[in-house]
């Protein structure tokens, strides 16, 4: 079994992929940013696309998704997501997203906004837009015997560049 790429401590198989399969189970705006960036991380471009808001016209940018899911995503860290009412609309979720380009451990952080929109007979989180923090992207070159950003305890090496 294999660790989700969002970072919590369950199995893929008990985490994102359940809300890979049925985007309407995530009860939080959280849970879809966290499925939406185990979905860049394993190349489902699919969910990907059908997870922002209809109004984005994601499918226009599915070559720049595809590309963007080439990136060595190694982790997520989840800076503000605050529980709304179940009633809300809108919910907000802060994170910064860790990746790897040539050699080179980038950070993207953004506050995202997420709607909930019908889709078939559900009601579901949507990702409409995000608005990126500069202060704090980083690119700093990783050395092979480094230990890896991904937190695995492992030697850069022996772990993501190895990927």
């Amino acid at each position: 079994m294999s660790a989700c790429p969002c970072g919590s401590t369950k199995n893929l198989k008990d985490c994102c992929s359940i809300i890979h399969d049925a985007p309407h189970n995530a009860v939080h705006a959280q849970q879809i940013m966290r499925a939406r960036f185990s979905a860049f991380a394993l190349g489902h471009i699919d969910f990907i696309i059908n997870s922002y808001h209809s109004s984005a016209n994601a499918h226009l940018e599915r070559d720049q998704i595809t590309d963007s899911t080439k990136l060595s995503w190694v982790k997520l860290e989840i800076i503000d997501a605050p529980i709304i009412e179940s009633g809300s609309k809108y919910s907000y979720v802060e994170f910064k997203a860790w990746f790897i380009e040539e050699g080179k451990l980038e950070c993207m952080q953004e506050r995202s906004r997420f709607v909930k929109e019908m889709r078939a007979e559900h009601l579901q989180w949507c990702y409409l837009d995000g608005v990126h923090s500069n202060a704090s992207n980083i690119s700093k070159k990783i050395g092979r015997n480094d230990p890896c950003p991904c937190n695995s305890g492992k030697k850069y090496k022996k772990c993501c560049e190895a990927k």
